[in-house]
């Protein structure tokens, strides 16, 4: 009797499972398998027998689940955060045949509990451990007394892709939206220090972010971080040199051309990209995000990608590129260059491009490896001159770079490595042409696993250095 009402809830479930698998919204699912079918992705280190059998999502467990993978050589799994039920956590994927989907956690322990009675694992499902880690709750993996508040169905459900914006007007209109809700929230304290010189301190940035959680959406959050990201990192990547002095004077023509610059959008996409793909859960995403991030959904995680400390010059606490980015997207103190308005206007039109799907990236994935470093071309030109005059077995290997796969020669490492390799071949479209690696301000890198004793030949494939 109990395996007929089992395989009867399998079989009601699956299939609403298929109803459901259409939605690019976050889910919670319930392992409806004794073994389940499961991939991993690579996250830079070899696994034991053991550690995969760790993160072997066990029978009646809840889990998240972000998507259904539509391409690529996980397609039709699922996009889940695996826990270990020991506190840790990583992106993977589960075959749909061997999960029930459900949109709250609640209903999914429901299930659960039916499903597995005893063997049911109920522990909060990480972003609900801090809430509930006062609660009366069991140990190990038995049901907690209590189950813990679904704090994502009481909000709108969380999505991993950004809302289109199909024009230039429509995307700026969302910008000002974004603009004012952060002027709002910061006050004029704040935004009078903007302005030329401004460094902004640890305590700056952490209001700015804390601002920004408070009184925008996921997507909203997404697009300030694309948008101002791509211009620190990119405002004076352009096609026409005139475009980066530009003054009262300047030709109207020039200067609308200057906002729509092809290369100028291609290379603030290549920043979008890449911050994209450190988002993407196909990554061990922990590198790459807050903390506070890891169990978002993908869209969420962007933020979480450019407010993590560290990663990105335009964020960091006592950089001026931050003070910059500041004082031309929300500050009013004094007019900025029209050059860098320019630029900002050409930075949403990147966004334009990028959340409508207009963009095409050619070569920023390698397999189900994701580009996930911008290595400045200024650091290429300086490594191909060295690796020139570079004579295996005479002249001493240098630190170049250090994520590359000289940092693991000269450090004398053994095993397995991850290390950083520079993708080949690139290109960035938009609706107007495609844009060659040669006219990009930066090349892509991903992260790979190599075994010391193929470095040097993997070295000479990416062109010597």
């Amino acid at each position: 009797m109990r395996l007929a009402l089992r395989s009867f809830l399998w079989l009601v479930c699956g299939l609403a499972s298929l109803g459901l698998a259409r939605a690019d919204e976050m889910r919670f699912l319930v392992v409806r398998s004794e073994v389940a079918r499961y991939n991993l992705p690579e996250v830079g280190r070899k696994w034991t027998p053991q550690d995969k059998k760790s993160f072997q999502p066990p029978y009646g467990r809840v889990l998240r689940g972000f998507e259904l993978v539509k391409s690529g050589p996980n397609a039709g799994y699922w996009d889940v955060l695996i826990d270990n039920g020991q506190g840790e956590s990583m992106g993977g994927y589960l075959d749909p045949k061997d999960v029930a989907s459900f949109a709250t956690q609640a209903e999914a322990e429901a299930f659960a509990e039916k499903l597995a009675g005893g063997q049911a694992h109920l522990e909060p499902v990480l972003s609900d451990v801090r809430a509930v880690k006062n609660s009366s709750t069991s140990t190990g993996h038995g049901a907690p007394t209590k189950a813990p508040v679904d704090k994502v169905s009481a909000a709108a459900p969380a999505v991993s892709k950004l809302a289109p914006s199909t024009s230039a007007s429509s995307a700026e209109a969302k910008l000002k939206s974004i603009q004012a809700k952060l002027r709002a929230e910061l006050g004029p304290a704040f935004l009078g220090r903007l302005g030329k010189g401004y460094v902004p301190s640890a305590a700056d940035r952490l209001k700015l972010v804390s601002a920004a959680e408070k009184v925008l959406s996921p997507d909203e959050r997404a697009a300030f971080a694309l948008v101002a990201t791509a211009w620190a990192e990119e405002r004076s990547s352009v096609s026409d040199a005139r475009c980066n002095t530009l003054h009262d004077s300047s030709p109207k023509d020039l200067v609308a051309r200057c906002r729509e610059d092809l290369v100028g959008r291609a290379n603030m996409l290549f920043s979008m990209k890449i911050i994209d793909n450190r988002a993407d859960p196909r990554k061990s995403h922990r590198q790459f995000t807050d903390k506070d991030f890891w169990d978002k959904s993908k869209l969420e995680r962007v933020w979480g990608v450019v407010t993590k400390d560290r990663a990105f010059s335009s964020w960091n606490a006592g950089s001026k590129n931050f003070g910059n980015m500041l004082s031309m997207i929300l500050g009013e103190s004094e007019p900025m260059q029209i050059s860098e308005r320019v630029a900002y206007d050409r930075a949403v039109r990147a966004y334009r491009d990028f959340s409508s799907g207009r963009a095409v990236f050619e070569g920023f994935a390698a397999g189900d490896k994701l580009a996930t470093h911008m290595l400045n071309l200024g650091e290429v030109k300086k490594i191909r001159e060295t690796m020139k005059q570079h004579k295996a077995g005479e002249t001493p290997d240098t630190r170049i770079v250090s994520w590359s796969i000289e940092d693991a020669i000269v450090d004398n490492k053994s095993g397995v490595q991850e290390v950083g390799v520079r993708v080949p071949t690139f290109s960035v479209s938009v609706p107007e042409g495609k844009v060659p690696a040669k006219d990009i301000g930066h090349w892509p890198v991903y992260l790979t696993n190599v075994d010391r004793k193929d470095m040097e030949s993997v070295r000479m494939r990416q062109g010597g250095w």
